[in-house]
């Protein structure tokens, strides 16, 4: 768990840098990084704080950094322009609950609008799936194996075609699927 939060914590100064702070360094980048990094790896090292107690400790140290507003006005797009504030308010609400989940910006920004728009969302990563059900969130979700079987099921791809994409990612894209061939997935479709 101390890696992840580490790296949420990476994750989030790499952002203020990128982004600009919310407030006033108190003296050259690199002391206020070096200061930034002590105080949330105290905070991560801490043997009196664990579990979410821990994470709040951090999310307090981080939070005043996080431009959130400005974040998932960015994952929006032009769709940001289109909301009225009370939208925008709870765009960002969302938003900001997920990055504490410990997921990174770009599933953060995925799901969200997702979410916001009533979309399906297709995800892999298992983590950000249970990641995402510990949020409440209800959405549809879709793996790369369900996807192709309904396409597969839609006579948009052969079977032959679908192995060979599977092929494809496991040789060149390190993304393995744990079945030989999408014909045992169609068996024990419904």
């Amino acid at each position: 768990m101390s890696g992840l939060l580490i790296r949420t914590v990476i994750s989030g100064l790499t952002l203020t840098l990128l982004m600009g702070a919310a407030g006033a360094w108190a003296g050259p980048p690199t002391e206020f990084t070096r200061q930034f990094i002590e105080r949330a790896l105290e905070a991560l090292n801490d043997p009196s704080s664990q579990g979410e107690a821990r994470r709040q400790k951090v999310k307090r140290i981080v939070d005043p950094y996080f431009d959130y507003q400005e974040m998932a006005k960015r994952s929006l797009g032009p769709t940001w322009g289109k909301l009225s504030a009370g939208q925008r308010q709870e765009f960002v609400q969302l938003f900001a609950q997920l990055t504490a989940t410990g997921l990174g910006i770009g599933e953060c920004s995925a799901i969200a609008v997702a979410a916001h728009r009533q979309l399906a969302l297709a995800i892999d990563d298992k983590r950000a799936v249970k990641k995402l059900k510990t949020v409440g969130l209800q959405l549809t979700l879709h793996s790369t194996e369900t996807i192709v079987v309904l396409l597969i099921q839609h006579a948009v791809l052969t079977v032959q075609e679908a192995d060979v994409m599977k092929q494809e990612w496991e040789q060149h894209h390190r993304f393995r699927l744990p079945f030989g061939s999408f014909a045992e997935r169609l068996s024990s479709s419904p």
